[in-house]
């Protein structure tokens, strides 16, 4: 039998203030792993939020679900910013882009489609929040690309004594 919990009412105040309490906890290596939020974490950051805002009463799968809301649009903000053509308004953290382009940008990112018109105040936020743990794909190779050879560092051998000869390249 399904719980019967209410749909969550979001307004911005409740987003940045989740952003907030996610911001707190995620330097704690006890509320999040390299894999993402533990099960400690999100029932702290689920207590303190709503301890803060005690007439929104969200549960745990409603902060998980509003975190993975706000990730997937930043990432959707953070990769429009990179297409050519596409500037960024700093102080309003905004998308700035030709009509025509912003086609193409929704065709790439559909969700970057609510900030057409709409600010984007959380981005730098979530960037604080997220960098480091977002897949971008930078570091993305095959084993048929030919990397460039590991550079050379001489080393000394443990039983050679101060000022003898270095170790030879294998």
């Amino acid at each position: 039998m399904a719980k019967n919990v209410s749909r969550a009412s979001w307004n911005t105040v409740y987003e940045k203030g989740l952003v907030d309490v996610l911001l707190e906890h995620k330097d704690n290596p006890k509320f999040k792993s390299q894999n993402g939020w533990t099960v400690e974490g999100w029932n702290n950051i689920t207590n303190k939020f709503n301890e803060r805002y005690p007439l929104a009463h969200y549960s745990k799968q409603q902060m998980q679900d509003k975190d993975k809301e706000l990730k997937s649009h930043y990432k959707a903000v953070r990769d429009s910013r990179k297409e050519s053509g596409v500037g960024w308004n700093d102080s309003l953290c905004m998308i700035v882009a030709e009509p025509e382009l912003w086609e193409k940008l929704i065709l790439a990112h559909p969700k970057v489609a609510k900030y057409q018109k709409k600010p984007f105040p959380l981005y730098y936020s979530l960037e604080a929040l997220h960098e480091g743990s977002v897949a971008t794909g930078d570091l993305n190779f095959t084993s048929t690309q030919q990397m460039p050879p590991p550079s050379f560092i001489p080393v000394r051998p443990l039983n050679a004594p101060p000022g003898g000869p270095l170790a030879a390249p294998p």
